[in-house]
Formats: structure tokens, sequence, C-alpha cells
């Protein structure tokens, strides 16, 4: 499981991960957030098969998305293993099959938002 480590900040329409860096990763609403103080240190955790690796030229990312460089591509027998670099650190998809991705390539990480996992940092606690 990738972990990110940020402050949860809720919103109307969509809830933030802010990075010590400031990177921001929009996220759809989650019941936890309500249930932290506003600007509460979290981890979000997502395993790498429910992060979809998309090539987008100028895309934006919106919510549940990254934008990153693929710094490495290691192929299996039925999988592909991509890690990416991204403001908030390197993440790891795991595509079924083989890919053409290379190292270089600039992407577009989408996180599954039914598979967002939540967790408090001081303690460790699942919230979500």
């Amino acid at each position: 499981m990738t972990l990110i480590e940020g402050r949860l900040v809720p919103g109307d329409r969509a809830d933030a991960l802010v990075h010590s860096s400031g990177a921001r990763l929009s996220l759809p609403p989650l019941a936890a957030a309500d249930s932290l103080p506003d600007g509460a240190m979290c981890l979000l955790g997502i395993r790498p098969e429910h992060v979809a690796v998309v090539r987008r030229n100028g895309h934006s990312p919106s919510i549940a998305e990254l934008s990153g460089e693929v710094v490495v591509v290691e192929t299996t027998v039925l999988d592909t293993h991509v890690d990416v670099a991204t403001a908030f650190g390197d993440m790891t998809a795991v595509l079924r099959g083989r890919s053409d991705l290379a190292v270089g390539d600039l992407v577009t990480l989408e996180l599954d938002p039914l598979r967002i996992c939540l967790f408090a940092a001081n303690d460790g606690r699942r919230l979500r």
C-alpha cells in the first residue's frame, strides 16, 4: 500500500489532502473528514492495483488524480509495475498485462475513490 501524508481539508464539494510541499490532492467527500479537526494530519492509503495510469498531455488532474513522471517500469509474467514520481512522492501502480509505458512518460494516476483508505497520522487508526 502506498501511503501519502498530508493535512485533510474538508470542502463543500470535495475534500483535499494537502502535502507539506503544498501539493494538493482533491478527494471525493470523505465521511471520515467530519470526525477530524480541520487540518488534521492523516495518511491516505491506496493499493497499487487500485491505481490506474493514463497518458494525458496537458491534462489538469481532477478528483483523486495525480500527475507525475514514470521513473520505473518493471514487467513480470502477468503484470506491469509502474513507479511514478509525483508531488506527493513516488507511487506505484500495478497494471494487468504488458504496457508500453516508458521511463520519462508523463502520466496521470487515477486513484479509485472507493478504495482509498484513510488513517490518523498520530496513532495509525483507520478512519475509512
